[in-house]
């Protein structure tokens, strides 16, 4: 494999990685590891330790330790097709299938890379694709009781999909890209 530039060495030999995952979030609240919470980058964590490419020391500080951070955040509940999670390790063959036997069957990692030290997921993304759900009875009229088993009218779906063209589109969220300029996609 070979990089347009040699990653900087800060003197403890490990290299950045990144892995391609995907989550289903429906058990948990959100990516970013919180405490006392179950969540996608805490199991991430935990099976990363379990299957030997962390030390103890980097589980329990992950920030600190092996500079792990995600592309972008989801929140509770909410699922991701592609997500890219980097850190540090000394390591860069890892073994993918050891640490997907540790995770649950709501996350998969697909595959991993050694990126330059100065990588940031969250900076280096072009673009980011956002779709929403909206179950049929969260639009039930206020006389219906909600339920799964809830099925709205063609003519209640035709209002809610005039209502939702309002949100269609595309937003530049620069803030987490790699500061490109607007004119420049």
């Amino acid at each position: 494999e070979q990089l347009i530039r040699i990653p900087v060495d800060q003197g403890d030999g490990r290299r950045m990685i990144a892995l391609l995952c995907m989550y289903n979030g429906m058990d948990y609240y959100g990516l970013q590891r919180n405490p006392g919470y179950r969540t996608i980058g805490g199991d991430l964590i935990e099976a990363m330790f379990k299957a030997g490419v962390i030390s103890y020391e980097a589980m329990m500080s992950p920030g600190k330790e092996f500079r792990f951070h995600q592309s972008s955040r989801t929140d509770k509940g909410v699922s991701c097709l592609q997500q890219v999670i980097c850190f540090k390790a000394w390591d860069t063959n890892l073994p993918v299938k050891r640490i997907n036997a540790h995770l649950s069957n709501d996350i998969r990692i697909f595959g991993s890379k050694r990126v330059l030290e100065d990588f940031l997921g969250f900076r280096a993304a072009s673009q980011r694709c956002y779709q929403y759900y909206l179950p049929s009875y969260a639009i039930a009229p206020p006389s219906v009781t909600p339920s799964y088993s809830y099925r709205i009218s063609q003519d209640q779906i035709h209002k809610a999909q005039s209502i939702l063209e309002y949100y269609k589109g595309t937003c530049f969220f620069r803030n987490y890209t790699n500061n490109g300029s607007c004119e420049n996609w």
